[in-house]
């Protein structure tokens, strides 16, 4: 396979051309960004290498969905997703529902995660739920629908992904803004020793 990607509308759009043994003909694609194009032909690229034609790329392709809030609506419509976790997901679609399957990649994931730190200055739990809950229904989109998305990113995160670094904290306080912690979860804590406490209490007065 080769690929070639070009500049359009004076650096507004990218067109990639996609040339292949396995393809009657050369296939073209439009984009917003170059980086959503090279993602685009890389994971097609891993396919053809297999001997496999992506659904993408069929001469009339029908997708069942391109982006992230037709993923998660298509996963909740075949899993048994809870209520809470749909709520989560609501909320992720909201914020990033337009983000195409295309530009899914461990760059992506960096920024989405960055983006929930410094723009929208969420709790490290809060995170942890919005990535978690994504990554379940990237997974489903990874099993049911491998030419869509080869790999889930959000799982290659590392430990400790969601806590603010000293960088990120230097960068809110230049703001007047303070890095949220997981204070709600010591509560919680706290709460539960002193339940023990209590417990232990009793059961040696019994």
């Amino acid at each position: 396979m080769s690929y070639l990607i070009r500049t359009r509308s004076n650096g507004r759009s990218f067109e990639l051309r996609i040339k292949s043994k396995l393809l009657p003909k050369a296939i073209y694609f439009t984009f917003d960004s170059e980086a959503e194009a090279e993602s685009f032909a890389k994971t097609a690229e891993t396919f053809l290498a297999k001997g496999i034609v992506p659904e993408s790329l069929l001469a009339t392709p029908k997708l069942a969905f391109t982006d992230i809030a037709g993923a998660i609506r298509a996963y909740e419509k075949a899993s048994a997703v809870p209520r809470s976790t749909s709520n989560v997901l609501d909320a992720v679609s909201a914020n990033i529902g337009p983000t195409k399957l295309s530009a899914v990649d461990y760059a992506w994931a960096e920024a989405w995660i960055l983006g929930q730190k410094l723009q929208h200055q969420r709790a490290p739990g809060t995170i942890r739920h919005h990535v978690g809950a994504l990554s379940r229904a990237l997974d489903w989109v990874t099993r049911r629908h491998p030419t869509y998305l080869a790999q889930n990113p959000l799982c290659q995160l590392p430990r400790g992904y969601a806590t603010y670094n000293s960088a990120e904290r230097r960068t809110l306080a230049a703001t007047g803004v303070d890095a949220k912690r997981d204070t709600e979860r010591n509560r919680r804590l706290s709460a539960i020793k002193k339940t023990d406490v209590r417990r232990a209490g009793l059961d040696q007065n019994n």
